[in-house]
């Protein structure tokens, strides 16, 4: 029995290595990005040419909140 409840208790108790994976494992996602960088993103990964100045206005000058979904 004092064998089971040892084990149960190692279990739940968080130890100093666990925080310290937890930190080193820790990624943080990048904050979004200017309409400028995300259509040049998308252009050269789709096409592989940076986007051209008209297009680059165009988006820019696009009020719809779903531009991203159309773009």
């Amino acid at each position: 029995m004092l064998l089971i409840v040892s084990l149960l208790l190692l279990q739940t108790t968080p130890s100093a290595l666990d925080g310290t994976l937890r930190s080193a494992l820790k990624v943080e996602r990048p904050g979004p990005v200017g309409d400028g960088a995300f259509l040049g993103r998308l252009s050269r990964d789709l096409i592989g040419e940076a986007p051209t100045a008209a297009e680059l206005e165009a988006y820019a000058g696009d009020v719809d909140p779903q531009k991203c979904e159309k773009a």
